[in-house]
């Protein structure tokens, strides 16, 4: 492998690389699919010791995932967007193509902002002319290193040039300038006003993305919530350390809304608190000493401009909090120092924002009043409003602007012989397919449920299929229809059995044991049919958005997480390919359904972070497990127990002060498996309160039923927490 970044003398060495570039992005074509497949082995590739220490490098992991950028394609570009063909519109088509060729000028700051500033480009097919920072040389070509070595074929490294010149080379920002056809541009004021005035084409797309800052703010519900503060503080610290408070999103300033009562100077201790640990766990490699000499001016002139203002540091620069009251936010220092101001009212501190204020980052108790504030701060110039430690989480829109989108045009063809000759064909999914060929009578409610959630649902069936495929080749999508098939007709005898008995009608637990959990005939097709009954049942699809939404994208960083009874794997591996910062450990009592997650464990690349293992999800002798997990999982297990009591004290000895559970049962749907009737969605609600957890998300979905039905069917998952 050549050195990955060309150091550039002269104006004819960039001209020449855009000719060369543009010519790629002319004569081959890149549909999005292709891209994602190789981006997904690039965000395996950058889980590497040697890579960790970079700042930003785990959310450039997350950001490259299928499970991330998938979703902002289908938004950005259409729901065709990942085959690159026409998209009907009326009677005209509409097609993204690329640019051409999109130059990059990043800011110095941010170690991965070239690579995450080349990857928006390379989703519109774009080839890459990239000008990196004499700072950001070696972090960027260790990343690019990893590109290199998994696209061996060069599908994305022959559309990417990377140079290095000095700044004050005025010639060959020119020469770059001219050259492309499309550019993004990052940094501070003077930066960006330099580029901005480069000799661009008159047809070049140029986007920016200039200096603004970034404020936290909590209303008083939340701050003087004593059980929650600390969390509160956790999720702020984290947001201050990446990129040592540097970019745009950082957090420069924290409101809290004054709460009678409560003293602010108890949340300034938890904040301290939270800064200690965040310092130990991510202590500071090296300071300049510009940055240092700030630091000192700030402490110093906070504390002399009001006897009323307080501070708080350790004797080093590592990190300042310095606490006062107003409403306008104070020049910011960065380096980890955070002003915290009490304000009398958050409506007023946001309606003195202008268009300087990039993100957001809010902790509000009640969802009314944090809609409010957001109507609010979106009226005022704000582009995100998100969640604390959420705050650096790079997405589309980003100021703003769509990443993707503005790095494609969009061509409007009118055909002179009109659209009616046109047959059009519709991507399909294998599974439905499969249903199509296999169980005709149940594939149109299927196709029905899939059309209606499309984006929802691919997020599961997608990543399933890749899997299934590897592991059993291509006979698994009809062997996974008959096997939905003979679920959907044993769920509709065990329905008329309920509707006449009025209770259900287990089968005995040596039997069930016998003959469903350890038998594998029976048990290999039920376990497909248990996956997909969440993309095809309308009451189980709200599962897959409270399971990725509420769960899976709200772990801390770095979560362990557990699924207990994890039968088919596929929640845990689904887990593990949106966040590729988390570790997950899977147990089930059936061995048969053991072998199916090992199988799809091997196929998914993710075995180096998931395990599987044959063992009662109920036991509790390992005293090593309480309060070790960040995520617990327990989907639709509550229903197979004689008594799910024990479950929920299981969850809540496991899961950390910080964690979440995903917990998730059938109410009134028997089958031959299931031993406790759920009647109502308070009872499990209310046998986790009493395990000591909290319920913050819920739903419940109803499945069609006769008229006069006797019962209605449901399905109730729950996001948990610890009281």
């Amino acid at each position: 492998m050549g050195d990955v970044i060309h150091t550039v003398v002269s104006p004819g060495e960039l001209t020449c690389a855009a000719q060369r570039l543009r010519e790629i992005a002319r004569q081959k074509n890149l549909n999005s699919k292709a891209i994602l497949e190789v981006f997904e082995r690039w965000a395996a590739a950058l889980d590497d010791r040697n890579l960790r220490d970079i700042p930003g490098v785990a959310f450039l992991r997350l950001w490259l995932r299928r499970g991330t950028l998938e979703p902002i394609l289908f938004r950005e570009l259409g729901p065709d967007s990942l085959r690159g063909e026409w998209q009907d519109d009326g009677s005209i088509r509409l097609r993204a193509f690329p640019l051409g060729v999109v130059g990059h000028w990043p800011a110095g700051n941010i170690e991965i902002q070239p690579v995450l500033s080349l990857t928006c480009a390379l989703l519109g097919g774009n080839g890459c002319l990239v000008r990196v920072p004499g700072r950001l040389v070696e972090t960027t070509r260790l990343i690019m290193e990893k590109l290199h070595e998994i696209d061996r074929g060069g599908l994305l490294t022959e559309r990417i040039f990377l140079a290095s010149f000095d700044h004050s080379r005025t010639d060959l920002h020119q020469a770059m300038a001219q050259a492309v056809d499309g550019a993004m541009i990052w940094g501070g004021a003077e930066a960006v006003s330099q580029v901005k005035a480069l000799p661009f084409p008159h047809w070049a797309r140029v986007v920016v993305f200039g200096p603004r800052l970034s404020v936290a703010a909590m209303d008083a519900g939340a701050w003087a919530d004593t059980d929650e503060r600390e969390n509160w503080c956790r999720r702020l610290a984290r947001d201050v350390w990446q990129f040592d408070q540097q970019a745009c999103s950082s957090p420069q300033t924290l409101f809290l809304e004054h709460a009678a009562g409560c003293d602010p100077a108890e949340f300034a201790e938890d904040m301290r608190r939270a800064f200690q640990e965040e310092n130990r766990v991510h202590p500071r490699r090296e300071i300049e000493p510009a940055l240092t000499s700030a630091i000192c001016r700030a402490r110093a002139s906070w504390l002399l401009d009001d006897v009323a203002n307080r501070a708080c540091f350790p004797a080093s620069p590592d990190w300042t909090i310095l606490e006062g009251k107003g409403m306008d936010m104070p020049k910011p220092t960065q380096g980890r120092t955070l002003s915290v101001l009490v304000a009398d009212d958050l409506r007023e501190v946001i309606s003195r924002f202008d268009g300087n204020v990039q993100t957001l980052g809010l902790g509000i108790k009640e969802s009314a009043r944090e809609e409010m504030l957001a109507n609010a701060a979106g009226r005022h110039g704000v582009d995100r409003v998100v969640r604390l430690g959420r705050m650096h989480a790079f997405g589309s829109p980003w100021d703003g602007v769509d990443l993707v989108r503005s790095m494609v045009r969009f061509v409007r063809h009118a055909p002179s012989q009109g659209l009616t000759r046109r047959i059009k064909t519709k991507h399909s999914d294998p599974f439905l397919e499969a249903l199509e060929r296999q169980a005709r009578i149940f594939a149109p409610a299927a196709r029905a449920t899939f059309e209606a959630n499309r984006e929802l649902c691919s997020w599961l069936l997608h990543p399933l299929a890749r899997w299934a495929e590897a592991a059993y080749g291509s006979a698994v999508f009809d062997a996974a229809a008959r096997g939905y098939a003979e679920y959907c007709v044993g769920v509709a005898k065990s329905k008329q059995l309920y509707e006449r008995n009025g209770k259900y009608s287990p089968e005995a637990m040596p039997e069930i044991m016998s003959g469903v959990y350890e038998h594998e005939g029976y048990m290999i097709p039920y376990m497909w049919a248990a996956i997909l009954i969440y993309p095809f049942w309308p009451s189980m699809v709200s599962h897959i958005a409270l399971f990725r939404d509420e769960f899976v994208r709200r772990l801390p960083p770095n979560a362990n997480v557990m699924e207990l009874a994890a039968g088919h794997g596929v929640l845990s591996l689904l887990a593990a390919e949106e966040r590729p910062d988390i570790q997950v450990e899977g147990t089930d009592i059936s061995s048969p359904a053991v072998a199916v997650a090992n199988r799809l464990l091997a196929a998914s690349g993710h075995a180096r972070r998931v395990r599987f293992a044959v063992k009662d999800a109920l036991q509790t002798e390992d005293s090593g497990s309480e309060g070790n997990f960040q995520g617990v999982i327990s989907g639709m297990l509550a229903e197979h127990l004689a008594d799910p009591t024990p479950l929920f004290a299981a969850m809540a000895r496991r899961v950390s002060r910080d964690g979440l559970v995903f917990f998730s049962t059938a109410l009134e749907s028997p089958q031959r498996d299931h031993v406790f009737e759920y009647n109502q969605e308070s009872e499990p609600l209310r046998m986790a309160e009493s395990a000591g957890l909290r319920v913050v998300r819920l739903a419940s979905d109803a499945s069609a039923v006769s008229a006069g039905s006797r019962f209605l069917p449901r399905a109730t998952a729950m996001i948990l927490r610890p009281r």
